[in-house]
């Protein structure tokens, strides 16, 4: 294992990463209830994809070593996956959304929980939305947001 440069996939309900370390790509799928826990004061960094994952009702429990001492972490990539997650005692670097599906366990910063998942059209690659290359017919489950500046045209 090189740290930074290797994909890291945890396999299993229940692991524990002990220390600060590199990873380029973390990622942890999970379809009944698991958890990762992280030695408390230790940052991950994760230069490549985050991928943390659980299902409805088999959240993935992201929790410290130690309840109430914060485990860090810092996602310098631009691709995340995150959902169905139960998160406690973390700080992240930078916002990271963990979107609707998940829960705060508590004593957690730059965690948002409300957000829904949304397609947002902006205009900057095309600003003719009635462009056949642009989703037009949302499913159930999808939202649109329109900013306001692009409404008003």
């Amino acid at each position: 294992y090189t740290g930074g440069a290797n994909s890291v996939y945890l396999i299993g309900k229940h692991q524990t990463i002990y220390g600060s370390n590199s990873f380029n790509n973390l990622i942890k799928r999970n379809n009944t209830s698991a958890s990762l826990t992280f030695s408390a004061g230790s940052t991950q960094t994760i230069s490549g994809v985050l991928e943390l994952n659980g299902t409805q009702g088999e959240l993935l429990v992201l929790k410290s070593s130690t309840p109430g001492n914060v485990w860090n972490i810092n996602h310098t990539g631009s691709l995340k996956r995150l959902s169905y997650l139960n998160i406690s005692d973390s700080t992240s670097v930078s916002t990271l959304d963990a979107k609707s599906n998940s829960t705060n366990g508590g004593n957690n910063t730059n965690w948002v929980f409300n957000s829904v998942n949304a397609l947002v059209w902006t205009g900057a690659i095309n600003n003719n939305f009635s462009n056949a290359g642009l989703p037009t017919h949302p499913k159930p489950s999808e939202a649109k947001v329109i900013p306001s500046w692009q409404a008003d045209k």
